[in-house]
């Protein structure tokens, strides 16, 4: 499995997509063409010079195929969950590593 991103003038805007989900989404940012009148895309003004990009996601086809490997081989696999608490909140006790 390879997984794409998507980028808007070189920074990610989504990441882990197969290739369909990719290339559905760059075409609803740029569109199939940018223009003042009758463009399509979010993207719709030429003078910004915004460049919708499909990428390989090295990142994540590296951790899906080391996580495919540890599958394979019957090892436990580590999952990590973080937990965001703002001020005045209190955390998940499920959560909680005690």
């Amino acid at each position: 499995m390879t997984f794409y991103m998507v980028t808007l003038n070189g920074h990610p805007l989504a990441k882990g997509l197969l290739k369909p989900e990719a290339e559905a989404m760059a075409e609803r940012w740029q569109g199939s063409h940018g223009g003042y009148h009758g463009g399509s895309g979010l993207l719709k003004i030429k003078d910004r010079r915004d460049h919708v990009e499909v990428k390989l996601d090295k990142q994540m086809n590296q951790e899906f195929a080391e996580r495919y490997k540890t599958f394979k081989a019957g090892d436990m696999q580590k999952v990590v969950y973080e937990q965001r608490v703002e001020d005045g909140q209190h955390a998940d006790p499920a959560m909680s590593r005690s």
